[in-house]
């Protein structure tokens, strides 16, 4: 729907709570996307299939610039009853691992992704992810162009009834 001025501005969030409340309630529309981490939605469906939600969980889903006003309550309050229920489903669109909200990219994902990994490659993967994620590149542990000169162990995955099922390959290092 696009966005004002500014991230997270307070006029545009109520005009837009209005809409998907009539898109939701009076056009049948099931589904709401948010340009937010697609992992978090994740954990927050599981969340809610496993009736351990929150709206907390699902304004830090939402995002950081946009859960923090007050003008969201209302669309939270609307998106998590109808969700709750069973009536809307709701999901992120943004690939990119990481914001100030992202509470289970920075703590849980990286043992996600990695618990199915051979051991003795698991913890440095995890390592690394959780390094990413975070962004915890210092002195000690720069974020420069060595990374890219790294052994790369590569994972893929597909979602198979709800069962992430990886494979693993570790490539040598392509960048002399």
């Amino acid at each position: 729907m696009g966005e004002g001025g500014n991230h997270g501005g307070g006029s545009t969030i109520v005009l837009k709570t209005k809409i998907v409340k009539r898109l939701v309630e009076e056009c049948g529309f099931s589904v709401v996307f948010f340009e937010s981490s697609v992992y978090e939605f994740i954990n927050l469906n599981n969340s809610i299939e496993n009736k351990t939600a929150s709206k907390k969980q699902l304004a830090n889903s939402i995002g950081g610039l946009w859960s923090f006003t007050t003008e969201i309550k209302p669309l939270v309050d609307f998106l998590f009853t109808k969700a709750k229920d069973g009536k809307i489903k709701l999901a992120g669109l943004d690939m990119q691992a990481g914001s100030r909200t992202a509470t289970f990219v920075q703590t849980e994902l990286s043992t996600q992704l990695t618990n199915h990994l051979p051991k003795d490659i698991q913890q440095q993967c995890k390592i690394e992810l959780f390094n990413n994620f975070n962004w915890l590149y210092n002195d000690n542990n720069p974020y420069d162009q060595n990374v890219d000169k790294k052994p790369k162990t590569v994972n893929w995955h597909k979602l198979v009834d709800g069962v992430l099922i990886h494979k693993h390959e570790t490539a040598v290092d392509r960048v002399k």
